[in-house]
């Protein structure tokens, strides 16, 4: 199976890939499915995204807003919204890892940031923050 297609976060002015899922409400009024053959594109319409679509989310003042689709789902409406449906743990790792090189072996290392979230807003944050 390919590797998913993560969603994305934009986190302290830095984007981030997002390693778990964050779902999104049944029937909310702001979010709209689209009637496209293809909506997307390729990418999203690949074995690497089952879902068939990707979230952009951001996290400002402490609250975790939904900023919008790439595929099959619209944001409707003006601006963010703020999902407070959401409540548990988000893992955030930065979209360019580091790599260490030693005799022809190479690890990659990337540092992940927990934000633990109750509807909607952010109560805890463990890892590094990012610079």
């Amino acid at each position: 199976m390919s590797m998913q297609i993560p969603d994305m976060i934009e986190y302290h002015d830095r984007r981030m890939r997002l390693s778990s899922h964050i779902p999104l409400p049944r029937n909310h009024e702001r979010i709209r499915k689209v009637e496209r053959t293809n909506p997307g594109g390729p990418l999203i319409n690949s074995t690497a995204c089952w879902r068939r679509y990707m979230a952009l989310w951001k996290i400002l003042d402490g609250k975790l807003y939904l900023t919008g689709f790439a595929g099959r789902y619209e944001l409707t409406g003006e601006g963010p919204l703020f999902a407070d449906w959401f409540c548990g743990e988000i893992r955030l790792t930065r979209l360019e890892a580091e790599t260490y090189a030693h005799m022809r072996y190479i690890t990659r290392i990337e540092r992940e940031i927990i934000l633990q979230v109750k509807n909607g807003k952010v109560g805890s944050v463990k890892g590094p923050r990012p610079v």
